[in-house]
């Protein structure tokens, strides 16, 4: 059985890493690029060259904007976590969250799209409803207020043109 490629933007994240941790890597060939943001600790990022190593999963630290359309060759399946980490920074950078947001993925959606990746998965937040009532899902209605959740919508808005 051929293994399918799946890259996960983001990879060593708290979301992307515990996806890493149930997906069937006898199945799946996994790449992750990860550029190590700040936040995460000397401890965290050790244990999690720890577990790539352990389950051979190929590794790229860059920012995905430095991406080359032949790191992603014969990728089927692109998981995309990767983003600006949160409200604060998109206040204070709000130029910074435009760019690890949209530009991000918008870069990324091309880069599949000249490689025919067959799925795409993105995920975005619950930001993009602002002060919504509970209990929201896909069909909530979007009204950011944070430039956070508008860059997180407008990368969604992304997705659906590209799909």
């Amino acid at each position: 059985m051929v293994k399918k490629t799946l890259l996960i933007t983001g990879g060593a994240g708290f979301i992307g890493y515990n996806i890493l941790k149930k997906i069937n890597k006898k199945k799946y060939k996994i790449i992750v690029i990860d550029n190590f943001s700040s936040y995460q600790s000397a401890e965290y990022k050790k244990k999690f060259k720890k577990f790539i190593r352990m389950h051979n999963i190929k590794f790229l630290q860059k920012n995905i904007r430095n991406l080359k359309e032949n790191e992603i060759k014969n990728t089927k399946i692109v998981i995309h976590l990767a983003a600006n980490p949160g409200i604060d920074i998109s206040i204070k950078k709000p130029v910074k969250d435009l760019k690890e947001n949209v530009e991000t993925t918008l870069t990324l959606l091309e880069l599949c799209r000249k490689a025919d990746v067959e799925k795409f998965i993105f995920s975005s937040s619950n930001a993009v409803v602002g002060n919504a009532k509970l209990p929201i899902n896909e069909r909530s209605i979007c009204n950011p207020i944070s430039n956070y959740g508008n860059s997180k919508l407008c990368a969604e808005n992304y997705c659906k043109v590209y799909s």
